[in-house]
């Protein structure tokens, strides 16, 4: 949902969680992935293949810069 673009509350509403809750659990798995940001999030679960393309659209990989 990170990915997706919804905010911490949007999720924790969604999931029936504190919004805090939402916010460590999205805390400790960028921790785990070594993810610093939600673009980022997003870059992973599009090439772990998360997302289907049904709208056509290309989408180009950016290269991060250290």
């Amino acid at each position: 949902m990170v990915a997706e673009g919804y905010c911490n509350k949007e999720i924790a509403a969604g999931l029936e969680l504190s919004t805090k809750t939402v916010e460590t659990y999205r805390a400790r798995a960028f921790l785990k992935l070594d993810l610093r940001s939600r673009v980022q999030a997003f870059r992973y679960a599009q090439a772990a293949g998360w997302f289907s393309n049904s709208a056509g659209v290309e989408v180009v990989p950016a290269f991060d810069t250290p």
